[in-house]
Formats: C-alpha cells, sequence, structure tokens
C-alpha cells in the first residue's frame, strides 16, 4: 500500500482573491433580434464549446456565434469574507478535539 492511504486528500488551500464573478453568459439563444428574423425553433444545429455557443439553421451551413456579452472577468470578493460567530466557535472546538495541533495555527489565524 503506497502513501495513497495515509494522505487521501489533495487540498488546495485559496482566498478570497480565488474566486472570480462569472457574467450570464447567453440569456437568449434567439438568432434574431426583431419580428421577422429567426427564432429558436428555425435553429437546426446547436454547439456548446468552452469559446461559446454556437448555432446554424440549416445542415451543411457554417456555423456562426450566438450573441454573447464581454467574457472579461471580475473579482468576486474584494477582501476576505468574515466568519460567523457559530463559525468560530465551531472552528474553536474543532481545535480542542479533532483538528491535530500541527494544523491549529492556521485555524487560530482565522479567529
Amino acid at each position: 500500500m503506497g502513501d495513497s492511504n495515509k494522505n487521501p486528500y489533495d487540498v488546495k488551500t485559496v482566498d478570497h482573491q480565488f474566486w472570480k464573478k462569472y457574467p450570464s453568459l447567453v440569456t437568449s439563444i434567439r438568432p434574431g433580434k426583431v419580428v421577422g428574423d429567426p427564432t429558436v425553433t428555425d435553429i437546426s444545429h446547436l454547439k456548446y464549446t468552452k469559446e461559446g455557443i454556437f448555432y446554424t439553421l440549416s445542415h451543411g451551413t457554417p456555423l456562426r456565434p450566438v450573441r454573447q456579452p464581454s467574457m472579461a472577468l471580475k473579482a468576486k470578493y474584494k477582501h476576505s469574507l468574515p466568519l460567523t460567530a457559530a463559525k468560530i466557535a465551531d472552528l474553536k472546538s474543532l481545535c480542542e478535539t479533532v483538528i491535530s495541533a500541527c494544523h491549529r495555527p492556521f485555524y487560530n489565524s482565522l479567529l
């Protein structure tokens, strides 16, 4: 048996700067904008990729992108979020009972 049984978790520690606010990618897949333009029921093919959503109105025609807003990512949090009193009490209790001594300084730094 290898070290995988001794350390079953691969933990990555992140802070508030890790989290990003993702924009709503698509509010509508309707290909047209005004009355008389194609509607969703006219779409014959949809393709979802990491670059966006593409569609065609008939088989064999080139894919066209669905209108999408800017993909600029912004920080979700400007600073770390405060801990509630209940969370602080729970962490203190865990430090006294479950959390090993070598990890307690980290948790105490949060309190």
